[in-house]
């Protein structure tokens, strides 16, 4: 299986790219790994609506598949 959970904060706000059937969401996720920090770049595709919701310095958890 190929599941992940992430909790991290959003590192600025989410960037949409209109397609032409579809939309992606763009965003870098930072995880605090105890002395270092991990930054996550992630996308999303069909979720515009997250636009509205998430913004710069929010804490999210993410779960999902890894590519």
């Amino acid at each position: 299986m190929n599941i992940a959970h992430i909790t991290g904060n959003l590192t600025a706000d989410i960037e949409v790219v209109p397609l032409r059937e579809n939309t992606l969401c763009k965003f870098n996720l930072a995880c605090n790994q105890g002395e270092w920090i991990l930054f996550l770049p992630v996308e999303v595709w069909n979720k515009n609506h997250l636009q509205s919701y998430l913004k710069k310095g929010l804490k999210v958890l993410l779960t999902g598949y890894l590519k």
